[in-house]
């Protein structure tokens, strides 16, 4: 505590460097107040303890030796620019800027004690410049992730944010809720840009198309007999194939990633015949699809092999030349090298009575609603065509819980006026499903979220689809050649993604001029949504 005895330690006071602490106040016998015109006037001697004088708007006190200044009153901040109750992030590429601004007359230096609920930091990044704040959203894959690790319970939610200034007594404060959904939606096949912005040659016509969490590699392969064709390419900016390159120690031809293994054991069985692998949200663990060789149903020309479902840990999160070499997870017959869930192809049929189905016509095994579902894509052996059927998780991820036998909904071509091709990708949120055929892409949606019985018909239209055969006053050339075989869309990078056999560029030239030397005229096309 600083004592004033002189007048010219007065005039320091009342230039604010110096001050008392309320404590010591507390202990004073304060008696009286006497009013000044100027700090000049104030007495310097005989004092009395306890004396109070105002001068000005400015309260000093006397212990009877110096006089001291004390706050006649502690005024409460208030909002210069206030914050509006809530906010909408727009996108995952748009930044959510908010000012929120604060002024208090007797103290120009105010403390920020803003805080913010703790799902924010799995939705978010926050920055603050002065009374500026920039709330930079994360991926939809990142925060995928955040959710299959229990962080956040689904990836459209929000968080809450209180902007908070303080003198150091009183405060002002606003609590904002601020809303984030990542997810892309409202595009339409009518979107897709004329021409490809970019292209891969690949050396077979690939049925896969994978990217890791955050968009730098593109995985891509297809079965071929009992082994794979896998390309890995490394990308410098994310989704975006025009900056691919392949990285060859990761790919290989004719080579099998999943083998024959646990003879004895209990997850024996041949996985070998791949059609599909899927990653959970961190890229932990890959789930796969194929056909169990050792369990031939029939004989020739109408043998069958019974099908095998399996999960993988990988020791590199989404590089599935990593795996465990045995399944944590696996659902199939193993007739002679031990028992299971029992998924045979008896019980397969018997469980899907809407159809008639081989174990070979199983592809394209996909977690689905950011891993609370399973499809899984078939062809009818009846002749009922290309379907997608769902399966339910009791929790995220857990691909324990899938039951195979137990089928939530199944999609059928008769669900719309075109027929789907098991080309397919659903969103995250369940509301669109975009499928290939005839050379068009397609895009039916849902009314209500997962819910295959709310399919609209009329979204899955001609006149609604995108004809990649264009037509002459779009070049004249077959762009995508006779089909194509896969398909991925990816809303945050405003991209699709298919895999054509044939096909000619807007030039005329082939995409892929016999690059591998195999005959197969194959590539990979990047084309802008809008």
């Amino acid at each position: 505590m600083t004592r004033l005895s002189t007048q010219r330690k007065n005039k320091q006071t009342k230039q604010g460097t110096s001050g008392l602490d309320s404590a010591a106040i507390s202990s004073l016998n304060i008696t009286s107040v006497d009013v000044y015109d100027t700090l000049d006037s104030l007495p310097m001697t005989g004092l009395v303890e306890g004396t109070k004088a105002l001068v000005g708007q400015n309260l000093y006190f006397t212990e009877g030796n110096g006089w001291y200044n004390i706050a006649l009153v502690n005024k409460v901040p208030t909002w210069d620019i206030e914050p509006d109750a809530t906010y909408t992030i727009a996108d995952s590429a748009t930044p959510l800027l908010i000012t929120a601004k604060a002024l208090d007359s007797d103290n120009p230096n105010l403390i920020n004690q803003s805080s913010v609920t703790d799902s924010a930091q799995y939705m978010v990044t926050i920055s603050n410049d002065s009374s500026v704040w920039t709330f930079t959203p994360k991926s939809a894959d990142s925060i995928g992730i955040e959710v299959g690790a229990g962080n956040l319970t689904d990836s459209n939610g929000d968080f809450v944010y209180t902007f908070k200034w303080s003198d150091g007594v009183n405060f002002v404060s606003k609590a904002v809720t601020i809303a984030y959904n990542p997810a892309f939606t409202g595009f339409e096949p009518s979107g897709i840009s004329v021409f490809p912005s970019a292209h891969l040659d690949v050396n077979r016509a690939h049925e896969v198309i994978r990217f890791n969490g955050d968009g730098t590699v593109l995985m891509a392969w297809t079965p071929y007999g009992f082994t794979q064709y896998f390309q890995w390419w490394d990308l410098t900016t994310a989704y975006d194939i025009s900056t691919a390159t392949l990285n060859n120690s990761k790919s290989f031809d004719n080579t099998s990633l999943l083998g024959t293994v646990g003879y004895g054991s209990a997850p024996a069985g041949d996985y070998r015949r791949l059609e599909s692998v899927d990653f959970n949200a961190d890229g932990t663990k890959m789930i796969s699809g194929s056909w169990d060789t050792t369990n031939v149903i029939g004989t020739s020309p109408n043998q069958d092999y019974n099908m095998r479902f399996a999960e993988w840990n990988l020791s590199t999160a989404y590089d599935p030349t990593t795996h465990s070499t045995f399944p944590t997870v696996y659902q199939g017959s193993t007739p002679s090298y031990g028992s299971n869930s029992g998924v045979t192809e008896n019980s397969w049929d018997a469980a899907h009575t809407e159809h008639t189905a081989s174990a070979r016509s199983c592809y394209k095994i996909d977690w689905e609603g950011n891993g609370d579902y399973v499809t899984l894509s078939y062809h009818d052996t009846s002749g009922g065509g290309w379907q997608v059927v769902k399966y339910e998780t009791t929790s995220a991820y857990n691909f324990s819980s899938v039951d195979f036998l137990n089928p939530a909904q199944i999609l059928f071509k008769t669900d719309f006026t075109s027929n789907p091709n098991y080309p397919r990708w659903f969103n995250d949120e369940g509301t669109e499903m975009w499928f290939g055929s005839g050379g068009k892409i397609y895009k039916a949606t849902f009314s209500t979220p997962w819910d295959f019985s709310t399919v609209s018909p009329s979204s899955v239209t001609a006149l609604t689809a995108q004809d990649l055969k264009r037509p002459s006053s779009n070049g004249g050339n077959n762009i995508i050649g006779n089909t194509f075989k896969a398909l991925h869309v990816e809303p945050n990078a405003s991209k699709i993604y298919v895999v054509v056999e044939g096909g000619f560029d807007q030039s005329g030239n082939y995409w892929n001029n016999n690059t591998y030397g195999n005959g197969n005229y194959a590539a990979l096309l990047q084309f802008d949504l809008s």
